[in-house]
């Protein structure tokens, strides 16, 4: 399916926004400073979208190399998705929510529209296998982690500061001490 939709791709001035942004990056005309603007008027704090965007464009100079490379990540999610849900929920669990995520047509029709917060796939699984780690088995190491990640998420886009409350809320709910030098 996902490859069926790869021949559709769509473009709006999001895209070609982004999409250009990369690619002067790429010619080195210009490293942007902060984000993609937001809906709101200001822009997001930091370029890593842009950088994101440049990899494929080192390899192939082209709109499609970008597609594709939307098309590797979200197809590496799933794999990602399933190794962690296998690890902590196990086989029968994992393959049965891989499967139901495989299809969701909202995640397969990604592949032919990336706007900004398709890229963020990546740091939602580092995010759930953080908290996965830190909630079942207690490592306290990966508090500030998660923190981690969410920050470079919100680069890409502002949905992912809602992710900042889930480990606070974990902490307090399931009463686990993470010491300051650790947060430092």
């Amino acid at each position: 399916m996902r490859l069926e939709v790869l021949d559709i791709g769509r473009f709006n001035e999001w895209l070609t926004r982004d999409f250009d942004r990369a690619f002067n990056l790429v010619d080195g005309n210009y490293i942007p400073l902060a984000g993609p603007e937001t809906s709101g008027g200001g822009r997001l704090p930091g370029p890593l979208l842009y950088f994101l965007l440049a990899i494929p464009l080192l390899v192939n100079y082209s709109y499609e190399s970008i597609y594709i490379f939307n098309l590797f990540l979200n197809v590496t999610f799933l794999g990602g998705f399933y190794w962690v849900v296998n690890r902590y929920f196990g086989f029968r669990v994992a393959v049965i929510a891989t499967i139901l995520l495989s299809i969701n047509l909202l995640h397969v029709d990604m592949v032919a529209f990336p706007i900004n917060p398709v890229f963020m796939f990546p740091f939602t699984i580092l995010f759930l296998g953080f908290l996965l780690e830190f909630t079942e088995n207690k490592n306290k190491l990966f508090f500030p982690l998660m923190f981690l990640v969410v920050t470079l998420a919100i680069q890409i886009h502002y949905s992912a500061a809602t992710y900042y409350l889930v480990p606070i809320i974990v902490t307090l709910f399931m009463r686990i001490r993470v010491s300051t030098r650790i947060i430092l």
